[in-house]
Order: C-alpha cells, then structure tokens, then sequence
C-alpha cells in the first residue's frame, strides 16, 4: 500500500512539472507595441492574405484604429471608390504608420497593385477586435 502511495506520489510529481513546463514555453513573445508574435497569425482567416496597404492619410487613420478596422478606400485624385468594407489590420505604431488589408488568397496579386497606388485614402467605417469580423 505504502509503495502504490509512493508511485502516485511520483507520478503527481511529474504532471505537475510537465504542465508547467508546457505553460512556460506556451506563452508568445511580446513585441514593442504589446502584442505577441503569434497573433497576427491566427487571426488571418483560411484562404486571405495580408497585403499592404498604402494609404496617404495613414496617420489619420492610426490614430483611430487601435488594431483591426472596417475601411472604404478611395483613389483621392480620381474620387473614386476602390474597395468597400475593407478589413484592415495596424501593421505598425510608428510616424508613419503602416496598414495591411485582409484579401482573398486568389485576388491578392492584382489588389497588391491597386493598393500600392500613393493616391489612396481611407475612410474608417467601423473598428473591430478581429479582422474576420
């Protein structure tokens, strides 16, 4: 009895710092803005890619966003509208900060085009925690 008392003893032991170890090494690095590594990650929805997005009121537009957003995007010099309800994501927090939009994996190289364009502004629709919203 004395020795089944001891292997579960044991055995408790080696769970305990086996689940420790496993939290430990779980949690994701922060990066300067407080966010981890791993979150932009999964937040990117099967089947969409991240592409950049050039905005000339990108500064403007930061300082209403805090992570993700919903955007109308127009070609300032054409006034014309380019894509509507566009989910965005705050790529950066710097000067100049930088965006990228979330797009279907098929039309990501010819959007990338479009929204290289230095004549885009954005009009922010609504802000959201994640960009599948």
């Amino acid at each position: 009895m004395k020795k089944h008392k001891e292997k579960f003893q044991i055995l408790g032991a080696i769970l305990i710092v086996s689940l420790a170890t496993l939290w430990a090494f779980q949690k994701p690095d922060t990066v300067k803005d407080g966010t981890s590594d791993a979150e932009i990650g999964l937040t990117i929805p099967k089947g969409f890619l991240i592409v950049p997005l050039d905005l000339v009121n990108s500064r403007q537009i930061s300082g209403m966003i805090n992570r993700f957003g919903v955007l109308d995007v127009f070609n300032a010099r054409a006034n014309r509208l380019i894509a509507k309800n566009l989910h965005v994501l705050k790529i950066s927090n710097d000067e100049t900060s930088s965006f990228g939009a979330l797009v279907p994996e098929d039309k990501a190289a010819s959007l990338q085009i479009l929204f290289a364009d230095k004549n885009l502004k954005g009009a922010l629709k609504t802000m959201t925690q994640d960009p599948a919203e």
